[in-house]
C-alpha cells in the first residue's frame, strides 16, 4: 500500500504543477475541483486505510467489502485519470483562443429575469411546503411514485425558492432581502434527512458569486475555515435530519456531531467510502465482462416517463444494477462508481484515460472564455452552474452532467435558456451599482 500511496502523492504534485503551469489556477477553475475531489475521496481515504480505518461495509456479513488489492488498483487508475485530465487542462490552457466577440455576449435582461422569477418563486414556495419537512408545520403530500421516478415537477420545484434567491443575489447583489430568505431555506433543506447537495451546492454557488463580485481568485482565510467547518457539518446531516424529524433533543444532535467529527477525522465515515465503492465496481465490471460503449447514460432518454407507466423502467444507474451480485448489491448499498468507474465500464482503461480528460479539456476552454467576462453575462452564469455541480459529476458519473445542472437547478438554467433564445432589444450591460450591489460586502454564510 505504501508504494501506491507514495505514487499517488507524486502524481498529485505533478498534476498540480501541470494544471497551474501558467499560474492560472483559481477557486472556480475546473482543475481545482478535480484536485480537491481526488485528494478528499481517494488520497485521504487510502491514507486512512493505511492507518487502520475500517473498510466500507466490513460490518455487514453479507456484503463483501473491497480488498487491499482492489483499493490499490482503484487508486492507481484514479491517478492515471488525474494525470490525463491535468494534461488535457494544460493543452486547453495553451491553445489559441480568438478574442471574445462582444456581439455574442448575452447580458441579463432584468424584465425577463423578473418574469421568470414571477413563476419560479411561488411554485418554489408551494413545492417546499408540500414536499419538505418544516418544523411545526406539516403540509407534505408524499407521492411515492413521483419520488421513485425522480422527475416530478412538484418534487423538483421544492428547491426553486432557494434557487430563485441565488439568481437574485447573483444578478442584484448580496442584499439582506435576498440573503435572509435564502438562509431560512438552507436551514430547512439541511434537516430533510437526505439530498445534502441541496444544501452544499447553493453555498458553493454563493461563494463563487462572492468571489466574482469582489474580483477574488481565492476565498479569504476565514472563508477557507468556514469551508472546512462546512465539510464536517454536512457529513452527518442525513442522520441529524432524521433525528430532528423524530423529535430528538439538542443533546442528541450534538452527540451525533461529535461522533461524526471523530469518525470523519479518522477516515471512518460512511461518506468517505467512495474509493471503496469505486474499487468494488471495477472488480464486478471485470467479473461480468461487460463493456457498455457509452450506453451508461442511455436511461436519461427515459427519465420523463413516469414509473407508474413502466414498472421496469431502467434506473439512472442501471449499469451498476446490472453488475450487482448477492455479495455486492450496489442498488441496495446505495453505491456510487465515480466518473472513473463509469468510464471503465464504457471503454475500460482507455475510457478512464480519455473520458474525464475530454470533459476537463472542454471545461477549461469554457473557463478561459468566460473568466474575464462581466459577471452579468449569461455564459458566465451558466458556467457557474456547471462548475458547482462538478463535484456531483465526479462522484456519480457523466449522467450527473444533465441531472444536477439542468433538472436540479432548473430555474437557473431556465434563465439562461430563455435569454439565449428570446430575441432581446439592444441594451447596455447592467452597470455596477455601488450603492446597491457592491457596497455591501456580506460574506456568504458558509
Amino acid at each position: 500500500m505504501v508504494i501506491y500511496f507514495a505514487l499517488d502523492i507524486i502524481i498529485i504534485i505533478v498534476s498540480f504543477l501541470i494544471i497551474n503551469h501558467k499560474r492560472s489556477l483559481t477557486f472556480y477553475h475546473p482543475g481545482t475541483i478535480l484536485l480537491l475531489f481526488h485528494i478528499s475521496s481517494n488520497t485521504f481515504r487510502f491514507y486512512s486505510l493505511m492507518n487502520g480505518a475500517d473498510i466500507s461495509f466490513s460490518e455487514y456479513r453479507r456484503i463483501e467489502g473491497a480488498s487491499i488489492d482492489e483499493l490499490s488498483r482503484a487508486l492507481f487508475l484514479a491517478d492515471i485519470a488525474l494525470l490525463s485530465c491535468s494534461i488535457a487542462i494544460a493543452i486547453a490552457e495553451n491553445i489559441h483562443l480568438s478574442k471574445p466577440d462582444k456581439k455574442k455576449t448575452i447580458p441579463v435582461n432584468q424584465a425577463l429575469l423578473n418574469a421568470i422569477l414571477f413563476f419560479t418563486i411561488p411554485l418554489g414556495i408551494i413545492g417546499a411546503v408540500t414536499q419538505l419537512y418544516i418544523p411545526t408545520v406539516d403540509f407534505r403530500v408524499i407521492d411515492s411514485d413521483a419520488r421513485s421516478n425522480g422527475f416530478s415537477l412538484v418534487t423538483i420545484s421544492s428547491t426553486w425558492f432557494g434557487l430563485s434567491m441565488l439568481a437574485l443575489i447573483y444578478f442584484r447583489g448580496f442584499k439582506l432581502k435576498y440573503i435572509i430568505p435564502l438562509f431560512f431555506y438552507l436551514i430547512i433543506v439541511s434537516i430533510q434527512g437526505g439530498n445534502r447537495y441541496r444544501f452544499v451546492l447553493p453555498l458553493l454557488f454563493l461563494l463563487t458569486t462572492y468571489l466574482y463580485y469582489h474580483k477574488l481568485k481565492w476565498p479569504k482565510p476565514t472563508q477557507f475555515a468556514y469551508l472546512v467547518l462546512l465539510f464536517f457539518l454536512t457529513i452527518p446531516l442525513k442522520e441529524i435530519g432524521r433525528l430532528i424529524q423524530e423529535g430528538g433533543s439538542i443533546t442528541d444532535v450534538s452527540t451525533i456531531f461529535s461522533e461524526s467529527f471523530k469518525s470523519t477525522s479518522g477516515g471512518n465515515s460512511g461518506d468517505q467510502g467512495f474509493l471503496d465503492q469505486y474499487a468494488m465496481t471495477l472488480t464486478e465490471i471485470d467479473k461480468h465482462n461487460k463493456v457498455y460503449y457509452g450506453t451508461t447514460i442511455a436511461p436519461l432518454i427515459l427519465l420523463p416517463i413516469p414509473r407508474s407507466m413502466w414498472d421496469e423502467k431502467p434506473a439512472l444507474n442501471q449499469w451498476q444494477i446490472d453488475i450487482s451480485t448477492i455479495n455486492r448489491p450496489f442498488d441496495k448499498m446505495g453505491s456510487i462508481g465515480t466518473i472513473y468507474g463509469e468510464a471503465y465500464a464504457n471503454f475500460r482503461v482507455f475510457g478512464v484515460v480519455l473520458i474525464p480528460a475530454t470533459l476537463f479539456y472542454f471545461l477549461t476552454i469554457w473557463y478561459r472564455k468566460i473568466k474575464n467576462k462581466n459577471i452579468f453575462d449569461l455564459d458566465k452564469f451558466l458556467y457557474t452552474i456547471i462548475f458547482v455541480c462538478l463535484i456531483q459529476v465526479l462522484r456519480d458519473g457523466l449522467i450527473s452532467l444533465f441531472i444536477f445542472p439542468i433538472v436540479s437547478n432548473m430555474p437557473l438554467v431556465l434563465i439562461y435558456i430563455l435569454h439565449r433564445f428570446i430575441k432581446q432589444p439592444k441594451k447596455k450591460l447592467l452597470k455596477r451599482n455601488e450603492k446597491n450591489n457592491f457596497n455591501r460586502s456580506f460574506t456568504p454564510s458558509i
